[in-house]
């Protein structure tokens, strides 16, 4: 029998449609720090040690404007064999090196955030004395459906002057301009930034956005002799043999003087909202930040988040294979699918079921002990902010033994009042605790009405 011939059809796509897909599904904000995050792995190829000041003199500077969009850094860049190669794939090639601790996955970044920003795009570099550019103009390379290339040429005077990389868009799309000018966007931007990259920028990385820098703020969690939160590493591994190390933090953070004393059922008295609750990295990218939701435990394993719970921080920090790190092709969100978070949210769990404990141990205290009586709401007033590299090994928290239980009759009085009156009583008796006004307030009515002797 003769073999018929098969015949081949046509699957390449159709450039409009790639472009357009390919930025649909990401905003701005994450687009643009896409391309942070590719100079930030410049900057581990760079410094690949890891150290406390491991980016100190690196920089990396964005400009966002109406008309243009810029991005420069001083971390490295790559030399033109990875230019012609790997850098302008869209998608990671199977042969393409991996830095260790990298951000960059999918191979989708830099093209995605430059169609999402402009219709003309100039990406120069400069390493190891070679400068070279790409230089795009979108509209006239769309217009041939065959011609998947970029023209890779030596770089005029506009490429860096030190180690680094340029990525300039212009030609902005209007709904890209629109956003790119507002200052309300800017700051979102720096934000964003500030909470993703907070890793490398206490590793001493410059980071400005429009001439404004970011300011590292350290992560840390109360410590003292009698109060230390949970702090402890382990391996995970996922059924390719991918191996992620994961290290845990989980406590509390200062609050406010007096703030036991707050009744924290009244969501009107809730402050640090914005703060409270679990904060993923993975290579050193936030993925997660101040998350209080079913994806981190709360309102399934553990009750809902709820204003007590304000002191609450968890830390975790995910390094290792960017290929096994759980997160969306955006960097936005947790895959749930992963095997690895599977596993790290079973860690989550646990700690937040601890913490739990603990929180609830200090209202009770509140609630039903008299001020000399509470130790673990002394210990957290007691306690200082402590970075979490300088934490004891634990995975529960060492807290102070509770007050001794004793037998009695007594019963709990509770009443509200105008925050006028508060104010008026509080200066009167020359203390802002609820609970000593409260107690004074009723000795005096008993001594006035029921008994002369009555001894509070």
């Amino acid at each position: 029998m003769t073999e018929q011939a098969v015949e081949r059809v046509d699957a390449h796509p159709e450039k409009r449609f790639f472009v357009d897909m390919l930025t649909r599904d990401i905003e701005l904000a994450p687009a643009i720090i896409d391309l942070v995050d590719n100079s930030i792995d410049g900057a581990k190829r760079l410094r690949p040690q890891d150290s406390d000041d491991r980016y100190k003199d690196l920089w990396v500077k964005l400009h966002l404007g109406a008309e243009t969009f810029e991005i420069l850094d001083s971390c490295g860049g790559f030399d033109r064999e990875h230019a012609a190669t790997y850098a302008f794939k869209f998608g990671r090639h199977p042969d393409q090196p991996a830095t260790a601790g990298e951000v960059g996955q999918f191979g989708v970044g830099m093209k995605r955030a430059i169609f999402k920003i402009g219709r003309k795009f100039k990406v120069a570099c400069m390493n190891d004395d070679d400068r070279w550019q790409v230089e795009v103009d979108v509209d006239e390379w769309l217009e041939d459906p065959q011609d998947w290339t970029f023209p890779l040429e030596s770089a005029n005077g506009e490429a860096p002057e030190v180690p680094g990389t340029l990525v300039r868009c212009s030609r902005v799309l209007p709904s890209a301009s629109s956003r790119l000018s507002q200052p309300a966007f800017v700051s979102r931007v720096l934000s964003e930034i500030s909470m993703r990259h907070a890793l490398a920028l206490q590793q001493g990385l410059a980071i400005e956005v429009n001439d404004r820098p970011l300011v590292p703020r350290p992560p840390a969690l109360l410590a003292s002799d009698s109060l230390e939160p949970i702090s402890y590493s382990e391996n995970l591994t996922d059924s390719t043999g991918a191996e992620v190390e994961m290290q845990l933090y989980a406590g509390l953070s200062s609050g406010e003087e007096g703030d036991e004393e707050i009744d924290t059922d009244d969501p009107a008295l809730f402050t640090g909202a914005d703060a409270a609750g679990w904060y993923v990295f993975c290579n050193g990218r936030a993925l997660l930040f101040a998350n209080r939701g079913r994806l981190t435990g709360w309102g399934e394993e553990v009750p809902r988040f709820h204003p007590q719970f304000r002191r609450f921080r968890g830390f975790v920090y995910l390094t290792g294979d960017s290929a096994a790190m759980p997160w969306n092709t955006a960097k936005t969100t947790v895959d749930e699918d992963s095997e690895i978070w599977a596993q790290t949210r079973r860690h989550l769990v646990d700690a937040l079921r601890k913490s739990v404990t603990v929180m609830n141990r200090a209202k009770r205290e509140v609630q039903q002990m008299p001020p000399e009586d509470r130790p673990l709401v002394s210990a957290i007033e007691r306690s200082r902010p402590a970075a979490l590299e300088r934490l004891t090994e634990r995975r529960a928290y060492k807290l102070p033994d509770p007050a001794p239980q004793v037998a009695s009759d007594a019963r709990r009085i509770a009443y509200s009042i105008s925050a006028d009156t508060f104010a008026r009583a509080s200066a009167a008796l020359q203390t802002d605790r609820p609970s000593e006004i409260g107690q004074r307030t009723f000795g005096y009515w008993m001594r006035r009405e029921v008994d002369p002797d009555f001894d509070d």
